[in-house]
């Protein structure tokens, strides 16, 4: 463009901070978007909102949450109104801190509610769900800012409307980015009454909310239960509240399930299959949670996907349910879906048995597929001290044509090492565990380490592909007679 003396424009800069934000380097972006920006700067160039959200989205994606707020401070300055896209972009800077980001989206979402300019939409609340699964509250001292805000909020909300627009309009869109490290305590003495009570009433009374979301539990605004999302939050029978250290402990200051359901009702948004997604990453891990959220499901005819199913599996090999794991494969045959590859990755979680292993391979040939290096590497963990399952997992391997990656075989020799530390100890005569003291422990170990070797100067290593290897495309070839015949085109056309 500089050589044809052209300026670029809004669309030009917009495509560039795009490309920014999918960078697989996220420092590569950072600097390339710092680069942008200054250019712009350097030329007097004014954006507009639409070049202003990408630049959001650039910043918040490579990790800068700061200059992500700045760039809306910036784009207020000019004359801009943030919309429901910039709202989104800034979620997803606060999703970028896993310390701090649930304790800056609760302030960009109270933003977004005083403005009453975007009314929340479905994919605010899928990433105001994620940054609840990924993100940390901050430090502890933000708790009771949170309950003084609250108490405060609810005493502007008695003022007048004229007061309170004049509010709003002078109002910095501004939030306070400095943390520092999260303590781990547990939020436990939350009225667990009341708590209890509401989950019962989600469970069994229907019809109590508004809108077709719902069709159990009671209004969470009728409930005093902690819910941040409510402006004019009240926390008088709040016993105490600790920071909470799990997504489900995160959840419940939302109000739980029926809190956040009950808001998406309030505003329109209907759940997708993401936003149940995502809260069954969240919720807490009970046979009972899993159930009342497939039926939820079911009330708003959103339908599981494969993908769904798959982190189900995934969640119950986390509570060590391996045969409630498998379960699902029931579940999805009645459904009519069938398993892909990350399904049976996710039930490798749960096979620490050789025994496993065997029925995982037979199924996955089942379903016409054929088990992946991800797949062995989550077996050879699995596998702990067995060597045994180890062998039989590296004939598997040959048999299938899998090739090792750099993981596995770390796995591998870590074991190992191990494994001889403790042989050493027991021949020392020290305090070895139980399975060590085995006769067959110390000849399945031998026999492995035999047959590793040979398999180890026998494969290949499974190399990294380059994040950009997909759109590498072959350059053409031009043979010496096409440019000659190129060559007397052109001569013909020129005379």
């Amino acid at each position: 463009m500089k050589k044809f003396g052209l300026a670029p424009q809004d669309p030009t800069y917009t495509a560039l901070f795009n490309a920014c934000s999918n960078s697989p380097w996220p420092e590569d972006g950072l600097k390339r978007a710092n680069g942008l920006r200054q250019l712009m700067i350097e030329k007097d160039h004014q954006p507009n909102l639409v070049t202003f959200n990408a630049m959001i989205k650039a910043y918040a994606k490579c990790g800068d949450l700061q200059t992500a707020f700045s760039v809306v401070d910036e784009a207020i300055a000019c004359g801009h109104k943030p919309d429901g896209y910039c709202y989104s972009s800034l979620l997803i800077a606060c999703a970028s801190d896993r310390q701090a980001g649930f304790k800056h989206a609760i302030e960009v979402w109270r933003m977004m509610r005083r403005r009453k300019v975007v009314i929340p939409q479905t994919y605010h609340y899928n990433l105001l769900l994620r940054i609840v699964r990924d993100c940390s509250l901050g430090d502890e001292e933000y708790m009771q800012q949170v309950i003084h805000r609250s108490e405060v909020s609810s005493v502007v909300g008695e003022r007048s409307n004229r007061e309170t627009r004049l509010m709003r309009s002078n109002e910095p869109f501004r939030t306070d980015v400095s943390h520092q490290g999260i303590q781990s305590t547990a939020i436990d003495s939350v009225k667990e009454e009341r708590t209890d009570f509401a989950l019962q009433k989600f469970e069994s009374t229907p019809g109590s909310l508004q809108g077709p979301y719902v069709t159990s539990g009671a209004s969470v605004f009728d409930m005093e239960v902690p819910n941040l999302l409510n402006p004019r939050a009240q926390f008088r029978d709040l016993v105490s509240l600790e920071m909470p250290k799990s997504p489900a402990e995160r959840l419940a200051l939302l109000g739980g399930l029926p809190g956040v359901l009950s808001h998406m009702a309030k505003d329109g948004a209907q759940p997708d299959l993401k936003t149940f997604t995502i809260l069954l990453e969240t919720v807490s891990s009970e046979p009972e949670m899993e159930s009342d959220l497939l039926a939820t499901m079911m009330l708003n005819n959103v339908k599981p996907d494969v993908d769904f199913f798959s982190l189900l599996i995934r969640k119950r090999n986390l509570r060590k349910d391996y045969f409630g794991a498998k379960d699902v494969l029931r579940l999805m045959e009645k459904v009519g879906l069938k398993p892909n590859i990350r399904t049976f990755g996710c039930l490798a979680m749960g096979c620490c048995h050789k025994e496993n292993a065997i029925q995982l391979f037979t199924e996955i040939e089942k379903a016409g597929l054929v088990p992946t290096t991800e797949i062995f590497d989550i077996l050879v963990y699995q596998s702990n001290w067995d060597f045994n399952y180890k062998l039989h997992l590296l004939v598997a391997m040959k048999s299938y044509s899998v090739l090792p990656n750099e993981n596995l075989i770390q796995k591998l020799e870590s074991k190992i090492r191990a494994a001889r530390m403790l042989v050493v100890k027991k021949e020392r005569g020290e305090l070895v565990p139980d399975f060590c003291r085995e006769e067959r422990f110390g000849k399945n170990f031998q026999k492995f380490v035999a047959f590793y070797k040979t398999w180890l100067l026998s494969t290949n290593l499974e190399l990294d592909v380059h994040p950009w290897a997909r759109f590498v495309q072959p350059t053409p070839v031009i043979q010496e007679d096409d440019y000659k015949n190129t060559a007397q085109t052109t001569e013909k056309g020129q005379h």
